[in-house]
């Protein structure tokens, strides 16, 4: 894609609802020396950012396990949030979202979501959103979404 890091621009980071900013920021990188910041008003369920939306998103194969991964920090105190995917059909229409509940710490943590994909997906739209109404303003940065390997063991 485009715009794989938030080191050249916020290019394909949509805001997912009104009363969302999403802005390039230099106070704080987990990778590099910027990050996306998302600030939320709390007015509506599930505001936050994420990648791109519909044939626009990351091309998929139905049926299949990815893993999406993020840095997160909350710049104030502790903030509930989701990393999830939104699923979309070849024509754009959505499916369905996944999602995996964490918390957001100013120190900064990881956030994981491990799922397979519906099986008419062929594209998704990874981010991360608030688990309910809350004003809340948070940090993201190295996005990884990819297909997820499991190697057999051999005993």
């Amino acid at each position: 894609h485009a715009n794989p890091s938030s080191e050249t621009a916020t290019t394909r980071y949509v805001a997912t609802g009104a009363g969302v900013t999403v802005t390039r920021v230099s106070t704080w990188a987990a990778f590099g020396s910027y990050s996306i910041e998302v600030s939320v008003d709390g007015a509506a369920a599930n505001q936050g950012c994420r990648y791109d939306t519909g044939t626009s998103g990351i091309a998929v194969s139905a049926s299949t396990a990815y893993a999406f991964a993020a840095q997160v920090q909350s710049v104030s105190g502790s903030t509930a949030l989701q990393v999830s995917i939104d699923w979309y059909t070849s024509g754009g229409a959505f499916i369905s979202t996944s999602t995996a509940n964490f918390t957001a710490v100013t120190g900064g943590s990881r956030a994981t979501l491990l799922v397979t994909s519906p099986g008419t997906a062929a594209f998704a739209a990874p981010g991360i959103r608030t688990q309910g109404t809350t004003a809340a303003a948070w940090r993201e940065d190295g996005l990884q979404f990819e297909f997820l390997y499991f190697p057999l063991e051999l005993l």
